[in-house]
């Protein structure tokens, strides 16, 4: 979040920033996800639930892609996206420092990720239907 605050900020955004931000993202969920499983903090149903926000991402990209619209579709950071990342982190960081996580904290993914599905899907009409 800070990184895009100042960039934000002092007007440093790029095209190229804008691509690797999420992208840099994912690859610490994923590598951090990756460690927590071989050292067994971590079940696959948690990591299942954790990832439900990346598998609407990849519906709704393979909806577009299905309907020839994947290039005009604009990335843009939405705000499920944000919340997801943000409690991600914020997961693997107490896992990390050895913080139980309630199951229920787990549960709440799935919501996340169908409102997301709902969020982009919603965006995706608005954004093409003035086309």
């Amino acid at each position: 979040m800070l990184d895009g605050y100042i960039a934000r900020r002092y007007r440093l955004s790029s095209k190229l920033g804008a691509l690797l931000d999420p992208l840099t993202d994912k690859f610490f969920v994923f590598f951090v996800l990756a460690i927590l499983i071989k050292e067994g903090h971590l079940e696959w149903w948690q990591v299942g639930a954790l990832l439900c926000r990346d598998f609407a991402l990849l519906l709704f990209a393979s909806y577009l892609f299905l309907r020839g619209r994947l290039t005009q579709y604009k990335v843009r950071a939405f705000w499920c996206g944000k919340i997801v990342t943000s409690m991600q982190f914020l997961i693997l960081s107490g896992l990390s420092l050895g913080i139980g996580i309630p199951d229920l904290v787990f549960a709440v993914f799935p919501l996340l990720g169908g409102l997301a599905l709902f969020e982009l899907y919603f965006f995706h009409n608005t954004c093409f239907s003035a086309r």
